[in-house]
């Protein structure tokens, strides 16, 4: 993976790291926090991770960009270890532990090729990151290896069959957008998969779930969910309208369960 999209043209490098404050930190957290809002049940992000049963857990945050969810974590107990690719995100995070007054532990490497020691954590997650590493079967590799046994790991993936991929992405943007006359379609996913005003994007891979089922078959206790944001309805136009307002919110939270963009899942080694 090339380190140079996610240094200067990655989602990441509209944050000045300069610029690390409370106020930042806080602003930071609610946009991460409001992207995520499929994920938050009494407490925040406690439809994926049971965070009232964090305490005394030793996590690795794979991919933990500017320390959102390793910070929530940390407030519920964990010991975390935040791990990210970018030298930027890096620096916010050694600024945001001295901020805060944080224990945890920042990691700057690749997730190829992470240098902890095996079965280290009770717990790993991974939130938008592996899917963007072609080589994102080595990252489970190490996930098995850094868990513990009986250790659990929690991963997000990008999910192939869904109303993002087809419709936001396929038709918007290699349709009506005349990408799919010079791109495959997977192409056309991927150019648009961060960006889809600017056509940024660098790698991004597209799972199915038997896909993802396979990649995790060592692992026991498997279980696929999927999950979307509201705004994957809201954007579609119908005669004039966004056919999301249409929609009954139950009616809604249906489909995005079966057609979401966000596809987790949770494994034990």
């Amino acid at each position: 993976m090339k380190r140079i999209y996610w240094e200067k043209a990655g989602p990441n490098f509209k944050v000045n790291i300069d610029c690390c404050n409370l106020e930042a930190i806080s602003n930071i957290d609610d946009e991460f926090f409001s992207a995520n809002s499929y994920a938050h049940g009494k407490d925040k992000f406690s439809k994926i991770i049971d965070v009232r049963k964090l305490k005394g857990m030793k996590v690795l945050d794979i991919g933990a960009g500017f320390g959102s969810l390793a910070s929530l974590m940390e407030k519920f107990g964990a010991d975390v270890t935040a791990l990210d690719f970018s030298s930027r995100c890096a620096v916010f995070l050694r600024k945001r532990k001295e901020l805060e007054g944080s224990n945890m532990s920042v990691l700057e490497c690749d997730a190829t090729d992470i240098p902890l020691e095996d079965n280290s954590f009770d717990l790993i997650v991974s939130i938008g990151t592996i899917h963007h590493i072609p080589d994102y079967r080595k990252v489970i590799d190490n996930i098995y290896r850094l868990l513990k046994p009986n250790g659990k790991c929690i991963v997000m993936l990008y999910h192939k069959s869904s109303i993002s991929y087809y419709y936001h992405k396929i038709i918007k943007h290699g349709i009506f957008g005349i990408g799919l006359l010079r791109l495959s379609a997977d192409e056309v996913v991927r150019k648009y998969s961060e960006d889809p005003n600017e056509g940024t994007g660098f790698y991004s891979h597209f799972f199915k779930k038997g896909e993802v089922l396979e990649l995790f078959g060592r692992f026991k206790d498997k279980d696929v969910k999927i999950y979307g944001h509201p705004i994957e309805l809201e954007a579609i136009p119908f005669g004039g309208l966004k056919l999301g307002k249409l929609v009954p919110e139950g009616l809604r939270d249906k489909i995005l369960s079966k057609y979401g963009w966000f596809m987790y899942i949770q494994a034990t080694k």
